[in-house]
């Protein structure tokens, strides 16, 4: 009784990390910043934005940001050309102590970040959690990703419902959940690492959650903390890249993740019943 009164009473603190490239990115990284301003983050602790090697302009732009808030850090990488690597460098950077709030560059809050703090609360073995991700038109563009194995590729589900779809409505266990919001236990960090940096701009996202499942955390889509993501700014459209990295994650994994999706007693993605759902 008493561990568990200490669990609920453990202040959790997290810093966010935004990985972000050229001027364009930096504009979207200050209207992100300051739509994060505009709701009461008490346990929010730093904001550390991870440059992937920009031009000049780009560099004065962030420093313009980080003079704005007292709580930025910047990290200004040599040109990496992955997203893992600028995202670990990011992580890297936060407190030993904290939890991690990955967030894209393209996104705006639309409400509190508090809720990831309190449902990791909930159980002892919560990895990752991520919320109710929107396009700019209000409809979903991601809860949660599943497996569909008659195309042998992950996708978000519920893609394109509307907003209050009655299926994303509920907190719901998944595989593995979009990078573009990723809120990370340190315990988890800790045991696991970091992206994994053989994947460029495609699937860590992915594997980093069959990861944590691999090594008995759970994986969460929660429905209180809401973003809108302009996905289309950051989606990857190298085939070749996307092709390699999927080679790579069945290498790596091959049949271990059914092992590992049928352990922690998720669903795969069966079409006759998704189509049912959707």
């Amino acid at each position: 009784m008493q561990k568990i009164q200490e669990l609920h009473e453990k202040i959790t603190m997290y810093d966010i990390v935004i990985p972000t490239y050229n001027l364009k990115g930096a504009n979207m990284v200050a209207s992100l910043i300051e739509s994060i301003t505009m709701f009461d983050n008490k346990s929010l602790s730093n904001i550390i934005i991870s440059d992937d090697g920009s031009d000049i302009n780009t560099l004065l732009k962030l420093n313009d940001i980080r003079n704005t808030y007292n709580n930025i850090k910047l990290i200004f990488n040599e040109r990496l050309n992955s997203f893992s690597k600028t995202v670990n460098n990011g992580m890297k950077l936060s407190s030993i102590n904290n939890d991690v709030l990955l967030l894209n560059n393209d996104m705006l809050a639309l409400t509190s970040f508090e809720p990831f703090t309190q449902f990791m609360k909930t159980k002892t073995n919560i990895g990752i959690i991520s919320g109710k991700l929107l396009y700019p038109n209000n409809k979903i563009q991601s809860v949660g990703t599943v497996y569909n194995r008659l195309i042998n590729s992950f996708r978000n589900i519920n893609q394109n419902k509307e907003h209050n779809h009655k299926y994303t409505n509920y907190p719901k266990k998944y595989i593995s959940l979009i990078g573009a919001c990723q809120y990370i236990n340190r315990e988890l960090i800790n045991k696991i690492g970091y992206y994994d940096e053989n994947y460029l701009f495609s699937m860590e996202d992915i594997d980093y959650c069959v990861n944590a499942n691999h090594n008995n955390y759970e994986t969460w889509y929660i429905p209180y903390v809401e973003m809108i993501h302009y996905a289309s700014v950051s989606i990857n459209n190298n085939q070749s890249i996307k092709n390699q990295n999927k080679r790579y994650f069945w290498k790596k994994w091959n049949n271990l993740y059914h092992t590992i999706s049928t352990n922690q007693g998720i669903q795969d993605d069966p079409l006759d019943k998704d189509i049912l759902m959707s």
